[in-house]
């Protein structure tokens, strides 16, 4: 059977693992991303774990798929992520230096994407976008069962559709851009202008699991942001379904149900009802490697 190695580069940690072309995911390993230190330092740890990865199982794979914020698909460069501090560097050509395989690299959340493609809620659908929610906001879109990358292969960044009016400063320095609303960052600020309050998410997420009124009242201001947000995603693309990725997601049913009643009360009119708002069930660790190994096969 096939394998490859599947990379999760995020703003706060990367994840690395051995995928089979089932989706059998083996030898998972996450580390800090530490963008703050060079570039070439970066490289070196994520080598070393390929590394180990493979003398540890003996597999012979096929080839490396990577995904990374802002990943220019055509040129293999990261082009200055707002949530990395490396600005722009040759991401596939520093791999490929190290790995005499295929190198394949794409935009975070366009992986993440694939992956439901292959192997999550994506499966026969032929119309869907995901968002992951995390250290920032992204989104992969399909569309007529083709990935949406745009003339320079950076599409899309629905993080970065204008949402909100609280004249936030989003990660990109730009004012009331989604991420600012319905990242970590962005529901710790919520929180804490709500409660008073400076929680970590697991805390939020617990309290919402527990039914503290107050972490509800907050949440639901989140819901509505992102629903703003998915709104325009769906005037534009229609999908049939929008798949929520990532740590936030982890936040469960309840609280995709109330995005999409919000997302119902703010569509078009003849779009209401036609879009669901589900949870990956791919994990929201590691659904993101399953597409990155899923460029590879």
């Amino acid at each position: 059977m096939k394998a490859a190695i599947g990379v999760d580069i995020g703003g706060t940690n990367t994840k690395v693992a051995l995928v089979f072309e089932n989706g059998d995911i083996q030898e998972k390993v996450k580390f800090s991303t530490d963008s703050h230190l060079p570039f070439e330092d970066f490289i070196q740890r994520l080598s070393n774990t390929i590394q180990n990865i493979l003398a540890k199982t003996g597999a012979h794979i096929s080839g490396i798929g990577v995904g990374a914020p802002n990943v220019n698909g055509h040129n293999g460069k990261i082009e200055s992520p707002p949530n990395l501090k490396w600005g722009t560097v040759d991401l596939r050509s520093s791999l490929q230096a190290l790995f005499d395989c295929p190198i394949i690299v794409k935009n975070d959340a366009n992986i993440a994407a694939i992956g439901e493609q292959r192997f999550g809620k994506g499966k026969d659908c032929q119309h869907f976008a995901v968002i992951t929610l995390g250290t920032g906001v992204g989104s992969g879109i399909i569309s007529h069962g083709e990935l949406i990358e745009g003339h320079l292969g950076l599409a899309s960044e629905a993080g970065h559709i204008y949402a909100g009016s609280e004249d936030r400063i989003c990660s990109c320095g730009k004012k009331d851009h989604l991420e600012a609303y319905a990242s970590i960052k962005g529901i710790k600020l919520t929180v804490r202008l709500e409660t008073g309050e400076d929680l970590l998410f697991r805390e939020i997420a617990a309290r919402f699991e527990q039914g503290d009124k107050k972490i509800i009242k907050s949440l639901k201001k989140t819901s509505f942001v992102l629903a703003q947000g998915l709104a325009s995603i769906q005037a534009l693309f229609l999908p049939e379904k929008i798949i929520l990725a990532g740590g936030i997601s982890s936040l469960g049913k309840k609280f995709s149900e109330d995005i999409e009643k919000n997302l119902n009360e703010l569509s078009f009119p003849s779009f209401k009802g036609k879009t669901s708002v589900e949870i990956s069930d791919i994990s929201t660790e590691y659904g993101a490697i399953l597409g990155a190994a899923g460029l590879v096969f």
